[in-house]
């Protein structure tokens, strides 16, 4: 099945009627606009999106009498900088520029995402615990555990 656009999203509509199968991605995944994955149910799904275009936990890719096929975005683990000030800043994007990693930066935050690869010093001493915690030497960054 290839899927080429959005056609809502679960938390906009009122209770679906249909039954839900769900396609798990990472948050890495959803920023990709071309993806080949199966559904919990074992649907092969294709989806091709426009250029500028992500995927957002309930996200419905297809709708049919059937059922529904929508985006479940798994937690994962994320680094949240707030730095205090403009050479704090300047720290953080030098350390996280020097990882190579995807950075997602709203208007609050800067979101290193979660890498499966160990995180060389001095950001690798964050605890690793759920509960957000913060490095002694870098107090702008802090890890914790984000869902959607």
């Amino acid at each position: 099945m290839l899927c080429e656009r959005v056609l809502g999203n679960l938390d906009l509509e009122p209770e679906p009627s249909a039954a839900i199968d769900w396609l798990d991605l990472s948050w890495f995944d959803c920023a990709q606009r071309a993806l080949r994955r199966q559904s919990r149910a074992g649907t092969s799904i294709r989806i091709l999106l426009d250029i500028g275009q992500q995927l957002r936990h309930g996200d419905i890719l297809h709708r049919d009498a059937s059922g529904i096929i929508a985006v479940n975005l798994i937690p994962a683990d994320v680094l949240v900088a707030r730095p205090r000030s403009l050479r704090e800043m300047g720290q953080l994007a030098v350390e996280v520029g020097n990882l190579h990693q995807p950075v997602q930066i709203t208007a609050a935050t800067a979101q290193p995402k979660a890498c499966s690869t160990a995180i060389p010093s001095p950001t690798s001493a964050i605890a690793a615990d759920s509960s957000p915690s913060r490095h002694p030497s870098h107090p702008f960054l802090v890890r914790q555990a984000v869902s959607r």
